[in-house]
């Protein structure tokens, strides 16, 4: 019984586990970083891409590293 019940919570445990131990890391930001507020009703999964892809072409265009402050007002 015990073995049983074992087994059965394995994938359960391994889908809790795999999305923390496969996540991107991200640095802390520096001091320095400039800031910018974006206010959306849009997704998380939105947001990240955005986030991911602005930063990168923000760095390549200035050199200087962008902390995104994303805000969401709630509703739709």
């Amino acid at each position: 019984m015990l073995r049983r019940t074992l087994i059965a919570l394995l994938p359960l445990a391994l889908l809790v586990l795999l999305p923390v131990i496969f996540r991107e890391r991200t640095a802390a930001p520096a001091a320095n970083a400039d800031r910018l507020v974006i206010i959306t009703p849009h997704t998380e999964s939105i947001r990240y891409e955005f986030d991911r892809a602005f930063r990168t072409y923000y760095h390549e265009q200035t050199g200087r590293e962008l902390v995104i402050d994303w805000r969401s007002p709630g509703g739709t």
